[in-house]
């Protein structure tokens, strides 16, 4: 059995959101040309990319765990990104209303 690389993890979760690598890289603070390298496996991010990607999808990338978001959490980042798209900002325009774009990663758009 072939084990799945770090890149191929990254993108199947990334299709699995129905996001783009451009609509990743808004909502995390990085450069679509970071996100390419991660999923083609051409450098791996740093200590603070994996944190981010690990809120940002909800998983454990550098392990085998998984974790899920607790419902009050769930429904914290529902709430903020529900905000964000109701005053018609996204990526880095939620710093306008003082959200980070982690406080709303792993949510559906």
């Amino acid at each position: 059995m072939k084990k799945e690389t770090l890149g191929g993890r990254l993108r199947r979760l990334r299709h699995a959101r129905g996001l783009t690598i451009e609509q990743v890289a808004d909502l995390i603070g990085y450069s679509k040309s970071r996100i390419q390298q991660w999923e083609t496996n051409f450098s791996p991010p740093t200590d603070d990319g994996y944190r981010i990607l690990e809120e940002f999808y909800g998983v454990m990338l550098r392990g085998k765990q998984y974790y899920t978001e607790t419902a009050v959490e769930r429904m914290a980042r529902r709430k903020l990104l529900a905000m964000a798209k109701d005053a018609g900002v996204m990526s880095r325009g939620l710093s306008v209303l003082g959200i980070s774009p982690e406080a709303v990663a792993g949510l559906e758009l």
